[in-house]
């Protein structure tokens, strides 16, 4: 696909005073930390930390982008992360809401909602080498909602949707990947679940690469004409 400029390039409050409580739990992975998160700036300080899991209590309003350069699950826990400004800026390589890049590994789980504003971002992409597993949750972007730029992306479910269209190819781009990067296998998306609106992940643009995880296929929603969800082939 194509790389978009920002019409087609690439195309709360706290808590409580005192309180940003962390915890520790036990997964079936081991002992994992977390750090509880209620407005922006505490956000983006739990993004820089060290604890393995950041989960939101409020919905955010981010005032600038999130870049993730570590390994960190975000749980959404049911929240919103939205943007009322503008934080497109080529110059600067500021396409997304959240992007995860370098030595990037991030989760995103926990059945919220990211939110761009209209005809402004995306909202995840990965640069640089970032890694990135989406479980669920809704998000809402536009051109593309995930972008490989540089990278490995996983969506395992989730709900996908655009608000700005690209003129040239419509819905096309709602999952997308950076073409010199991807023909040099330097960025991925591979799709085992989730719903896509008006896009058909079984027949991307990219000539011969296949979106769906091997053993996964794309259908349509049940009374929807434009609407597809992915599930593993009985």
């Amino acid at each position: 696909m194509k790389k978009n400029l920002k019409k087609e390039f690439i195309a709360a409050t706290l808590l409580g005073a005192l309180i940003t409580p962390c915890i520790i739990f036990t997964t079936g992975c081991g002992m994992e930390s977390q750090v509880q998160v209620a407005t922006y700036e505490e956000l983006v300080e739990a993004i820089k930390g060290d604890k393995s899991v950041v989960c939101l209590t409020e919905d955010i309003d981010l005032q600038e982008q999130i870049v993730v350069n570590r390994k960190v699950k975000i749980d959404l826990n049911g929240k919103t992360i939205s943007v009322t400004n503008d934080i497109w800026n080529e110059d600067t390589s500021v396409w997304s809401v959240i992007s995860v890049r370098g030595n990037g590994d991030a989760t995103i789980t926990g059945e919220g909602k990211i939110q761009t504003k209209e005809n402004d971002s995306y909202c995840i992409d990965v640069m640089a080498g970032g890694k990135l597993i989406i479980e669920n949750g809704e998000f809402i972007g536009n051109i593309s909602s995930v972008y490989a730029y540089e990278g490995d992306v996983l969506i395992k479910g989730g709900t996908y949707s655009i608000q700005q269209l690209s003129s040239e190819y419509g819905y096309r781009l709602l999952i997308n990947l950076y073409d010199v990067k991807r023909r040099e296998e330097k960025a991925n998306i591979k799709i085992s679940g989730g719903e896509f609106k008006n896009f058909d992940p079984s027949n991307p643009m990219e000539e011969g690469y296949k979106l769906l995880e091997e053993g996964y296929e794309s259908k349509l929603v049940e009374g929807s004409t434009t609407d597809y969800i992915v599930t593993k082939i009985a």
